[in-house]
């Protein structure tokens, strides 16, 4: 209310249809915020991640690994779990780090 800035704790939504969700993946205040869209529910990750972080290699998932936490990370068990369930949770992924938003003009 009147550009004044208020401290999120926990998961909310702030808006209609914009939800904050705690994810401590990469520090222990990191927040992913969901938007629902025509698409569907987008998620912009708020920890250090690429598209390789939610779909990884081949080599990668025959290690039994669905998913790469974050290099940088608080802990790297509960990152991974972290990571597992934004993607679970979303339809539209949009890491945080990803180089090809540098590039388009929209994101979906």
């Amino acid at each position: 209310e009147n550009g004044q800035i208020k401290i999120v704790t926990g998961d909310q939504e702030i808006v209609p249809g914009i939800e904050v969700v705690h994810t401590p993946a990469h520090t222990e205040g990191g927040l992913t915020v969901f938007v629902r869209t025509p698409g569907g529910k987008a998620a912009i990750t708020g920890f250090c991640t690429i598209k390789e972080n939610f779909f990884p290699p081949k080599e990668i998932l025959a290690m039994e690994m669905e998913v790469i936490p974050p290099g940088t990370h608080v802990n790297v068990y509960e990152a991974y779990d972290i990571v597992k369930k934004v993607k679970e949770a979303a339809d539209i992924l949009l890491p945080l780090h990803e180089p090809e938003f540098a590039t388009v003009n929209t994101i979906p």
